[in-house]
């Protein structure tokens, strides 16, 4: 039977996987504006310093508003508040989840160009850590996780499966079937990239500690500055999902924002 999104589920992690890891590296992916040639030239370095190959991808550059070309790839009648920059970050992330379904790659992992590798970033690839969970967000703001079903990964990190969605898609792996998922709600594109589904029907989880850092100072963020602000209707408490939501927070962990 083919697998749902809500049927995805958590790989153990064994000495046999571990060492299929090794013999070859999983695609890693920066997400990076083509001008943005500062923060390639520092998380090249990054990267480079750590032995991880790596290929940047074009973001789409929505500053000025999104491409013509690429209009008919979003809806604006869902979230018609979302900035332009907004757009193009989430549509940079939908395009690559394409890109990861018509390519049929198992497993990569996702950076965005201000992201800061940690020296634990290599062993989390080497040793086939994305393979916990199918999608694990190595960067991430305040979370809620679930009070069982942690997944070790390695000395002093462990992975945690989501009770709601949190924000970021700064640093994040993701599986196949999870990109199927994303991409099935991407097509278009009508909502921020962070995150345009419920994580917790992926089976997602967050590192702790975090694999990768961020800039506290978001003053050259393309998105930062035009990042809008949804106005909460009043009728959301009578929505079964935002119920739901409220329900699972009640449940979970409370866990810091990573910075």
């Amino acid at each position: 039977m083919r697998e749902t999104a809500s049927s995805i589920q958590p790989d153990r992690v064994t000495q046999e996987v571990r060492d299929g890891a090794r013999a070859g590296q999983i695609p890693i992916f920066v997400v990076s504006l083509a001008r943005a040639t500062s923060r390639r030239a520092k998380i090249s370095a990054a990267l480079e310093a750590l032995g991880l190959d790596f290929e940047f991808v074009d973001a789409v550059d929505a500053v000025s508003g999104v491409p013509a070309e690429l209009e008919g790839e979003i809806d604006r009648t869902v979230n018609p508040q979302l900035s332009e920059p907004e757009y193009g970050c989430a549509l940079s992330h939908a395009l690559l989840y394409r890109r990861i379904v018509e390519e049929g790659i198992e497993h990569s992992l996702v950076m965005e160009d201000d992201a800061i590798p940690s020296q634990a970033l290599k062993r989390f690839v080497d040793e086939g850590c994305y393979r916990l969970f199918p999608l694990i967000q190595l960067f991430h703001g305040a979370a809620y996780i679930r009070r069982g079903g942690k997944k070790p990964m390695f000395e002093g990190w462990e992975a945690f499966p989501l009770a709601v969605s949190c924000s970021f898609t700064v640093s994040y792996s993701i599986s196949l079937e999870a990109a199927q998922a994303l991409q099935a709600v991407t097509t278009p594109v009508k909502d921020r990239a962070d995150w345009p589904m419920e994580l917790r029907d992926l089976n997602a989880a967050v590192a702790r500690p975090i694999l990768a850092g961020h800039p506290e100072d978001r003053s050259d963020s393309t998105i930062a500055a035009d990042r809008s602000r949804v106005k909460r209707s009043k009728n959301r408490y009578l929505d079964p999902e935002y119920r739901k939501r409220k329900w699972r927070r009640f449940l979970a962990k409370r866990v810091r924002s990573a910075q």
